[in-house]
Formats: structure tokens, C-alpha cells, sequence
């Protein structure tokens, strides 16, 4: 057992985040009590060549939105990340990035956001993650999730 690689819910993470930097122990469990915000990437929908207004042929755009299953208020200023990665070379490169400027209260979400990317740069996988503002995030195993999409139908 591995507390970044397995969720709540027993679904593996494809992409966890190192151990020491998340929780800095082996095998342990962390406390998902107290009163601290949780936030959680969603995809709302996905498309690709001008499907939104104005979206220039070539793009891919993905919106999405941040939920707080969290029992705090989080912080304005988390940050969203699409990333991507091929399997040859199995680097995660950032390929979009948005900042939600309010701040998100518990059991609500914030207003959606849509991320443009260059289909050229639209990988074999993605994934999308959050990062909170503060530190205080109660659990960050589910601020990253794996992406499955096909472009050509929608969500």
C-alpha cells in the first residue's frame, strides 16, 4: 500500500506526486480530519477545432472546474495545470495553466475555465491537477487526475 498511489476510493494514481514531497512518510496513512479546504480538478467538457466561440483551428480546448470537498474556505489563487506526456519520452510538460483569481467556499466550485492548447502540443496522455493557494490543503492524493479523452466525441 501506498497512500500517493491509491485513492480513497481504490482507484490507482497513474502519476502520483513523490512521497516525501506530499506527506513525508512511508506507508502512512495522513489524517484527512480538522477543517481545511480540498480541492479537486474537473472536466466539464472537451473539444477540439472551434467547437467554443472564437477558438482558432488547431486548438484543443478543455474546460473545467475546481471543487472544495473540503470543510474550509480555500484560498484565491489556486493554480490549474494541464499537463502532457508521450509515451517515448515520459516527461510531464505543462502545456496550459490558469490562476482562479476567488476564492472557494466548502462544498462549492469554482466558475469554469477553459484551457486552449496547440494540438501539436496535445500528447498521448494528460493530466490535469490543482495546486491550493495555501498550504493547508486536506487531501492532495486528489488534486491530479489522469485524462482519457476523445477528441472527437463529446464528454
Amino acid at each position: 500500500y501506498d497512500v500517493v498511489s491509491i485513492r480513497d476510493d481504490g482507484r490507482t494514481v497513474v502519476f502520483p506526486r513523490p512521497n516525501p514531497e506530499t506527506y513525508n512518510s512511508y506507508r502512512a496513512q495522513p489524517a484527512h480530519d480538522g477543517d481545511h479546504p480540498d480541492l479537486v480538478p474537473v472536466v466539464l467538457g472537451q473539444c477540439a477545432d472551434r467547437c467554443y466561440e472564437g477558438q482558432p483551428v488547431g486548438m484543443i480546448s478543455l474546460e473545467v472546474r475546481v471543487e472544495n470537498l473540503g470543510s474550509k474556505t480555500a484560498k484565491p489563487g489556486a493554480t490549474l495545470r494541464l499537463l502532457s506526456w508521450s509515451s517515448s519520452s515520459r516527461i510531464l510538460t505543462e502545456i496550459a495553466t490558469a490562476t482562479l483569481p476567488e476564492e472557494i467556499g466548502p462544498g462549492e466550485a469554482s466558475a469554469s475555465v477553459i484551457l486552449q492548447v496547440n494540438r501539436d502540443d496535445w500528447e498521448d496522455r494528460q493530466v490535469l491537477e490543482v495546486q491550493s493557494a495555501g498550504p493547508e490543503e486536506c487531501d492532495q492524493v486528489n488534486d491530479r487526475i489522469d485524462l482519457f479523452l476523445d477528441l472527437c466525441s463529446d464528454p
